[in-house]
């Protein structure tokens, strides 16, 4: 298999990848800690990505307050999503799901992590 240099498409790509890299798995354990359902983790996925669409240039071409906007929408949606698909995502070659430390899309993954409502788990 061949990999793609995804940082060759955006003029600030290896930025943004750090930063995704970072961030993704902060915000999946906040979310995590947060005990939102597989309903509510789907609509901050959706509501973000229809929020993205407006400041999605800025990620590409850089600059601007749209920037940082773009980044933690983008941040929001992966980490949302890596929580309710099958064997988490991945995105740009790198992956995120709800087992810390997993960095393998091919890794065995028994069913999309994500936490139990708190009167289930009591």
């Amino acid at each position: 298999m061949t990999t793609t240099d995804f940082t060759a498409m955006l003029p600030a790509g290896k930025a943004l990848l750090d930063t995704l890299r970072l961030c993704v798995p902060l915000r999946i354990q906040e979310f995590q800690d947060a005990g939102f359902s597989p309903e509510q983790l789907a609509d901050i996925a959706r509501t973000a990505s229809h929020e993205f669409q407006t400041c999605d240039d800025a990620l590409q071409f850089g600059g601007g307050p749209s920037q940082q906007k773009g980044s933690t929408l983008l941040i929001r949606m992966l980490a949302a999503t890596a929580l309710v698909a099958w064997g988490g995502i991945t995105f740009c070659g790198i992956h995120w799901c709800g087992t810390p430390g997993c960095t393998n899309p091919d890794s065995y993954h028994a069913q999309p992590c994500y936490p139990q409502p708190a009167e289930e788990v009591a």
